[in-house]
């Protein structure tokens, strides 16, 4: 397991006993750590808009489809989804059917891309859907790791970790007025 809600669970809910549970933390390498911790936010000029961005899987347990309606309330800044998944062509026919033209969906990047694409966000934001409450997604370390302000969609076991950490807010998951709020 990777953390404590989910040994907590295999131990209650599947009867498997504690010495047989063994927790290994979801994190990032020191590699990994080193170069996103290096992370220079780029100088912004007056006027420019502000960028939010989501970097990661997409999948269901993320629904992007959250940051897509925040983007069409919010049509002077620019949503960024980098990655791919299992969920990539609903977000696409979303963003498509609704015309999200300040959403781009930049697709899988290689690592050495990740840096300036961070270095160019404002706001990172990520998300787990309730089903998901059990779970601490690394996502969040890298994200901890840039230094950079973020905004994170869900409950349970991942709000909890992040009480030790300053610069981001918890919203409810699949909730787009509060992320719009948040933002």
């Amino acid at each position: 397991v990777t953390n404590p809600t989910e040994s907590q669970y295999v131990q209650e809910e599947l009867g498997v006993p504690e010495n047989k549970v063994t927790m290994v933390p979801n994190g990032i390498s020191a590699k990994q750590f080193e170069v996103l911790s290096g992370v220079e936010k780029k100088e912004r000029k007056e006027g420019d808009p502000v960028v939010v961005s989501y970097i990661g899987n997409v999948g269901l347990p993320q629904n992007l489809l959250v940051l897509l309606q925040v983007a069409e309330k919010m049509p002077d800044l620019i949503f960024n989804i980098v990655g791919t998944g299992e969920d990539i062509e609903r977000v696409r026919a979303y963003k498509n059917d609704h015309q999200v033209s300040n959403a781009h969906l930049l697709g899988r990047v290689n690592w050495e891309e990740v840096p300036e694409i961070y270095s160019s966000t404002d706001i990172l934001y990520a998300q787990l859907t309730p089903d998901f409450s059990g779970a601490l997604p690394s996502k969040l370390y890298e994200y901890l790791s840039t230094g950079k302000f973020f905004v994170f969609g869900g409950e349970g076991q991942a709000p909890q970790f992040l009480t030790k950490f300053e610069n981001h807010l918890v919203v409810p998951p699949d909730d787009p007025n509060a992320l719009k709020h948040a933002i």
